[in-house]
């Protein structure tokens, strides 16, 4: 009996000793004093080492432990009996729901073969059972009965009668059950977090703190503000969840995000920001926004840009947001072209980050010193110089002051009489005006401004009362006005521009009509405050005329960013028949329809669209323009005009009329430019402008005269240098209905010479008026296309690819190789790296614009030129000839060659090697380094390209010659962003499987980047994610212990694995998810390797109770004896371990609960 009594008593520390033997003396040399030699007799320490030794000492603990509990001068009550209920049932509940009755007394448990599950679970919560015997009696039932978690789970979350009960009591009924592993514990909080606020979960609250998924599924309900706030001591205090969450705010859409702004500090912002630019392009911010502007050129999106531009500054502190909007206000520079459609933008994203933010003012004095340090190109600023005031970000007497002060009059004479002379003042108070008008007589002293000013508006008050006297059907000859108009205009040109703009400002402020004082805004270099005009004339009293058309196309980002976008098409729709109107209709159709503002037209759009594909005529329109210039046609053209009735009609009568219009001796180009504007106004024809256009090019190249005639080559010279510099008509309408009169069925018949002649015309024109044509308009894919088409039998090439002799499209390129160089926009970028014979034709067209060192056959001298030369402006032009060059012949102009694979990879190795010495080697922050960085991004968007940077980095690994150096995840970061997934996961183990010997640190570092790219590319990859997961959490304890300054970076890297991992083909809510439980156990070693200083910092995407081993219920063996029980029976314990420490009674509130944590691992 006495050996059974030491497994006895580690089970049940009170069992009652055998009975003491009258007249034994078997203890009459034990010292009770001495404990360790009562129990241990011949051992001076229990601390043993030899085996035998320590068998004897277990031996004599055996014969003693009897002896020494007979020393005991009181002996236990036999405590509570055993089966009280006598199996009954309904008194068993009531003896559960009394904390007075132990629950020895309540074993064995009855028979549950009467008692249902949600019987059970409803007496549990109707009589509020203290939960921990609630718990205890759910886990007996459950066990009996063989329920899983799943069914118990969805017992208690299916029927709402349990949420009309106490919920703080519900909740810790809850989490009884949820300790002891019987509910699915996921599921159970999120439906709880659906059910109940936040104050009834506080008993989870560690739960949640520590499970990322939990956290985030509370933070995206309703009740996300009072989650946060809920929470808000506990993020502030351990930051790891902040940043967790401050990183997929940006990755990922919320709803919470501007509840977390407030919490976000400058140190949760960098840790961020480290993290989030790995899952993001890893470009500074002047970078990024010079390739949003560029790709989206010139049909901004607003609402995109404004988005993409909050997130990039999501994370800057005060100086990051100052540098922003410097570097914004340098990006007027990259542009050659629609100007003040670019600055309208530029300045309304410098609005967001100033105003709407509201931590920074404007950095007036860094500007100032912008403009000084480009006064030659000051003429860039100026639309976005006016857009500023307009925002209030500063005024222009601050500006005139600052100037002064930095004694830049004086140091910087002839900068500042160009700064100030063409920069505009909106400012309209005359202490402004006259500090405006000091500032300028001493800058010119000599000057005669204010003479001319008052001739001007001498001269505009008599143009408006002779106007008005028009009106009236008066006498006043309309030459005379158009004569003192020309002169007033010419007087205009005199001023500089600063005044100019104060000119358009009084124009649009006291406007004669819409049209005219758009004219004269436009006239006046002021496009952007025609804008005003919509502000002061209702929808039915703007008219769109041709004359102003293309101002309106440019402009419409500007009616956007201010709110009058929608005005604007409700203006059109208000007369869409009218050319003008419907030219904008058309033109937002194409370009602008995905506009919010636009929605809500989508109906009228459609209907527009059918309109634009059925040609009609106005019969009264043709009698009434016709009859007004009947004096330049001949008679029976002029009667045939009058007999037209059907489009075909006027289609078989309007190119004779043209041909009788060209061989009128007496047509002036003013004649011919009126009738053209005159009939483009009208709705003769649909689209009459297009139509006027096209029959007259198709009458002059199918004439066999007209070409030869000086006199009608000349004029048309003229003509089309008044309608191209006009933009009512689209240059690539021009040429394209040129191309199509040269396409011949007989692919031998050369062109006519009369395509040759007008060709020239344009070209000369082109060459005549550079700045008022970019390339952008003048190359694109359509009109080398039609290049083709038309002149190829003009464009013939020898063997090696050059050409037998010019042709117009030689002649083209050769004088567009003189203009600024083209924006490379995303439609570009999509049509040249389509592979298409179309596209790389194209892309030939463009490369042949390179200056001559880039057209070099060494690529070493291309690439020295590159490195020295390349701009903000040049740098995706250039590279995408880097890039590609293989596929071209050098020289010009550039032509198609066939390269071999060897050949291309050859390329692509040299290429790689140049940029990698010139980035390991560049200057970090330079503008220089900058742009590199960029133009090695779009290198890197070439799969191959990418795949052979990483695949020499995967051979590195394996031969340990990787550099560790800071560069080294910038050089591979547009790489990892783009190779594909079998890829990345050889380099992901060949990571792993890295046996490193110096450079830990930086190892890790380099390493745990890269494990996060993947994981924000792959997040649910299956076979990779656990071993970098496990692997990273490997390394934290060694950084640890040596004090590493990449300790919170690698953790940051871990948590964000940890969070943004996730099932691919995500279950039904009630399903476990198997990635994340087989992440979590892959880590589960390792992660109780964590020092318990830094433990809390480390996130989990499974509530971690996942980890907490399953327990028995107590008294789980327990069954009743067949036989009486001698004097030793069964010592009942008063008190229970947890997680039944509340059994004793139910008054205990919730604070007396055991801390959670006593029941987990340490690391927790």
């Amino acid at each position: 009996m006495e050996k059974e009594l030491i497994p006895k008593f580690v089970l049940t520390p009170y069992i009652t000793p055998l009975p003491i033997e009258i007249g034994s003396n078997n203890y009459s040399n034990l010292i009770i004093t001495d404990t360790l030699q009562t129990l241990f007799p011949g051992f001076e320490s229990p601390y043993i080492i030899n085996p035998n030794d320590l068998y004897q000492m277990f031996d004599n603990l055996e014969q003693n432990i009897p002896k020494m509990v007979n020393l005991q001068t009181d002996v236990l009550e036999p405590g509570p009996k055993p089966n009280l209920h006598s199996g009954n049932i309904s008194l068993w509940i009531r003896f559960l729901a009394d904390p007075s009755y132990h629950l020895f007394s309540l074993n064995p448990v009855p028979s549950f073969e009467h008692l249902t599950l949600d019987a059970l679970i409803f007496d549990c919560i109707q009589y509020k059972l203290p939960p921990d015997r609630a718990a205890w009696a759910i886990h007996k039932y459950v066990i009996e009965k063989d329920i899983s978690p799943k069914v118990l789970t969805h017992t208690i979350i299916s029927d709402p009668k349990y949420l009309n009960n106490d919920l703080d009591f519900f909740a810790k009924f809850c989490y009884a059950l949820y300790t002891r592993n019987l509910l699915q514990h996921s599921l159970l909080i999120k439906w709880m977090i659906q059910e109940m606020k936040p104050n009834h979960l506080k008993i989870f609250k560690k739960e949640l703190l520590k499970t990322h998924s939990l956290l985030y599924y509370a933070f995206q309900t309703e009740d996300a503000d009072k989650y946060i706030q809920f929470f808000k001591k506990d993020l502030l205090l351990n930051k790891s969840q902040l940043v967790q969450f401050a990183i997929i705010s940006q990755i990922r859409e919320n709803t919470f995000e501007k509840y977390l702004i407030p919490l976000l500090r400058d140190d949760v912002k960098h840790r961020s920001r480290l993290i989030c630019d790995l899952a993001l392009p890893r470009l500074a911010f002047s970078s990024v926004i010079r390739n949003l502007l560029f790709l989206e050129f010139p049909y901004f999106n607003i609402d995109n840009l404004a988005n993409d531009v909050k997130k990039m500054v999501h994370f800057s502190n005060d100086e990051e947001l100052t540098e922003h909007v410097l570097d914004l206000c340098k990006a007027v520079l990259w542009f050659n072209s629609c100007l003040p459609s670019v600055s309208v933008v530029v300045s309304y994203l410098i609005n967001i980050l100033v105003i709407d933010y509201k931590r920074i003012s404007f950095p007036l004095s860094e500007f100032i010193d912008i403009l000084f340090d480009n006064y030659e190109s000051v003429d860039h600023f100026q639309f976005l110089f006016a857009e500023l005031q307009n925002y209030k970000l500063f005024n222009y007497s601050d500006y005139l002051k600052l100037i002064l002060q930095k004694a830049y009059l004086l140091e910087k004479t002839e900068q500042t009489k160009r700064v100030i002379s063409a920069l505009p003042c909106v400012a309209k108070n005359a202490q402004t005006l006259m500090k405006l008008h000091c500032f300028l007589n001493r800058v010119f002293p000599e000057n005669n401004i204010q003479n001319t000013l008052k001739q001007v508006f001498n001269g505009l008050n008599y143009l408006h009362t002779n106007h008005s006297n028009m009106n009236e059907d008066s006498d006043v000859n309309n030459s005379d006005v158009n004569n003192d108009m020309n002169h007033t205009k010419e007087l205009m040109n005199e001023l500089p521009y600063v005044l100019k703009y104060q000119l358009a400002l009084y124009i649009t402020d006291h406007p004669e009509s819409f049209n005219s004082a758009a004219k004269l805004a436009n006239y006046l270099g002021a496009p952007n405050l025609i804008l005003n005009l919509f502000k002061t004339y209702g929808n039915e009293d703007i008219y769109i005329s041709m004359e102003i058309l293309p101002v309106i196309k440019e402009m419409i980002p500007a009616f956007a960013t201010k709110d009058l976008l929608e005005k604007l098409t409700f203006a059109l729709l208000s007369a869409p028949s009218k050319p003008g109107n419907f030219e904008v209709l058309m033109f937002l159709i194409d370009h602008y329809k995905s506009l919010r503002p636009l929605s809500k037209f989508k109906s009228q759009f459609t209907e527009i669209t059918k309109q634009s594909k059925i040609v009609s005529i106005s019969k009264e329109q043709i009698l009434s323009l016709f009859g007004e210039y009947s004096y330049l046609c001949s008679l029976h053209v002029y009667d045939a005009l009058f007999s037209v009735k059907t489009v075909k009609d006027f289609i078989a009568v309007f190119p004779i009329f043209l041909s009788d219009l060209l061989n009128f001796p007496l047509l002036s180009i003013d004649d011919l430019y009126t009738l053209f504007t005159e009939f483009s106004e009208t709705t003769i024809i649909s689209r009459s402008s297009i139509m006027f256009i096209r029959y007259l090019i198709s009458n002059f190249v199918k004439s066999p005269v007209f070409f030869e005639n000086q006199r009608v080559v000349e004029l048309l010279r003229h003509f089309f240098a008044k309608v191209l510099l006009s933009r009512v008509v689209d240059v690539h309408m021009i040429l394209e209905t040129l191309f199509s009169l040269c396409k011949k069925k007989n692919v031998k018949q050369p062109p006519p010479q009369s395509s040759y002649v007008l060709m020239d015309i344009l070209i000369n024109v082109f060459e005549e008026h550079k700045k008022h044509f970019p390339v952008d308009i003048l190359l694109t894919e359509n009109i080398v296309k039609g290049f083709y088409q038309a002149f190829q039998q003009s464009n013939n090439s020898n063997n090696d690819g050059s050409m037998t002799n010019p042709s117009p499209f030689t002649s083209y390129l050769t004088l567009l190789r003189s203009f600024e160089p083209p924006i490379i926009t995303d439609n570009i970028i999509k049509s040249i790296e389509s592979g298409s014979q179309q596209g790389m034709m194209f892309a030939a067209a463009l490369f042949s614009l390179l200056p001559t060192a880039m057209l070099s056959p060494n690529l070493f001298d291309v690439f020295d030129y590159f490195k020295a030369t390349v701009t903000r402006t040049t740098s995706t032009f250039w590279t995408l000839w880097l890039k590609l060059r293989p596929y071209f012949n050098q020289g010009f102009p550039v032509t198609l060659a066939q390269p071999d694979k060897e050949a291309l990879s050859s390329h692509r190795t040299s290429l790689i090697s140049l940029f990698s010495s010139l980035l390991f080697h560049a200057v970090s922050g330079d503008e220089k380094t900058l742009v590199y960085l960029n133009c090695w991004t779009l290198l890197c968007n070439d799969i191959n390209f990418s795949q052979t940077i990483i695949d020499n980095t995967i051979n590195d690994l394996h031969a340990k010659r990787l550099s560790m150096r800071p560069m080294m995840i910038t050089y591979l970061h547009p790489s990892l962003m783009v190779i594909n997934e079998k890829t990345f996961e050889q380099l992901c183990e060949g990571f792993c499987r890295y046996m490193y010997e110096g450079q830990f640190m930086e190892f890790t570092r380099l390493a745990s980047s890269v494990f996060a790219v993947f994981v924000s590319r792959f997040a649910s990859n299956v076979s990779i994610i656990p071993k970098i997961a496990e692997k990273t959490l490997e390394w934290i304890p060694a950084i640890h212990r040596a004090h590493g300054n990449c300790l919170e970076y690698v953790i940051d890297a871990f948590n964000f694995i940890m969070c943004f991992s996730n099932d691919e083909n995500p279950q039904r809510d009630d399903e476990e998810d198997m990635f994340l439980e087989n992440l979590h156990i892959k880590i589960r070693d390792n992660l109780q390797k964590i020092p318990d200083e830094i433990s809390d910092f480390i996130l989990l995407n499974l509530p971690p109770q996942i980890y907490v081993q399953s327990k028995e219920p107590l008294y789980s063996d327990y069954s009743l004896p067949t036989e009486p029980e001698p004097p030793q029976a069964f010592q009942p314990q008063h008190t229970y371990s947890p997680p039944d420490h509340n059994d004793s009674g139910f008054s205990n509130q919730f604070d007396n609960f055991q801390p959670f944590d006593d029941e987990f691992p340490t690391w927790f």
